[in-house]
């Protein structure tokens, strides 16, 4: 567990990035127990590999498709240019050609290589925790940008009964229990739609854990 005082309202949150804490939030001690959350951990394997699927093609697709048309179209200019015998035959300019061209398929090779070898580790989200006198209650960071105002803000389920999707894109339900004095998070999801069946089986299955359900996360 890592506990934390914030400095001028922010946070040094374990990925990193700097957590700005809202005015509106009440911690009578100042404390702020932290972690951290793999998304693909909480997620199930076909809600997993959805995510992986959209973010591939959102996010890594249209870069590595236009840096490898560019690196094919370079090498196949350089090959039509040989074969018509562009080169005025000078030793220099034969060497230089033949560096360009090694160049071109060099790239060429590691941009096949590297969609081959591709592999997303998935979202990292800071997680913060406090007490408000009454309850205590997480937030998860789902902006990855330190925006805890916008971030899933849930009390301890077995009091507040609040539950919330992870990110719109996911629309995956949690709610969210806390042990051994704020040590010890626990993310408890179900994917469905229909709110109130998810925190009815969270509750259940919280106390009667289940594979890939209850999902504890300890804050070192």
């Amino acid at each position: 567990m890592k506990v934390i005082d914030p400095a001028d309202g922010v946070i040094a949150g374990l990925t990193g990035r700097k957590l700005k804490v809202p005015e509106s939030w009440v911690n009578p001690s100042g404390k702020f127990p932290i972690g951290v959350k793999s998304a693909y951990i909480l997620y199930p394997q076909r809600l997993r590999e959805r995510i992986i699927k959209e973010r591939k093609e959102k996010q890594w697709d249209p870069v590595h498709k236009i840096l490898l048309a560019e690196a094919q179209r370079k090498l196949q200019l350089l090959e039509n240019n040989k074969s018509n015998g562009s080169s005025n035959g000078a030793s220099t300019n034969n060497l230089i050609d033949k560096m360009t061209k090694e160049d071109a398929e060099t790239r060429v090779s590691l941009l096949n290589s590297l969609e081959k070898k591709y592999n997303d580790l998935g979202p990292a989200y800071d997680c913060v925790l406090y007490h408000d006198g009454d309850v205590w209650r997480a937030c998860i960071d789902t902006s990855e940008r330190g925006e805890l105002e916008s971030g899933i803000h849930l009390g301890e389920y077995r009091i507040t009964h609040q539950w919330a999707s992870l990110t719109s894109a996911d629309q995956y339900n949690i709610s969210v229990n806390v042990h051994n004095d704020g040590n010890i998070l626990e993310i408890v999801g179900m994917c469905s739609s229909h709110g109130t069946h998810v925190v009815s089986i969270a509750r259940l299955i919280s106390l009667t854990p289940q594979r890939g359900m209850v999902l504890p996360l300890v804050l070192r």
